[in-house]
């Protein structure tokens, strides 16, 4: 596993809310592996699925230790 390079990684806002392809892209995973992490998700419907910004960074921080 390589070290996150934060200078090419777009920007994550702490309290934006981002789709299942939104959080994919920032972490660099597929759907199907993002679906296995452990980063907190928001159901807003049976379908409707949303990550916050703060979870992502939490995440993030959590795998670079």
């Amino acid at each position: 596993m390589t070290a996150v390079d934060v200078e090419t990684r777009p920007e994550i806002l702490p309290d934006a809310v981002y789709t299942r392809v939104e959080a994919a892209g920032l972490v660099r995973v597929t759907l199907k592996v993002l679906d296995g992490l452990p980063i907190k998700r928001v159901k807003l419907g049976h379908r409707t699925v949303r990550y916050r910004g703060r979870d992502i960074l939490e995440y993030l921080a959590r795998r670079a230790q």
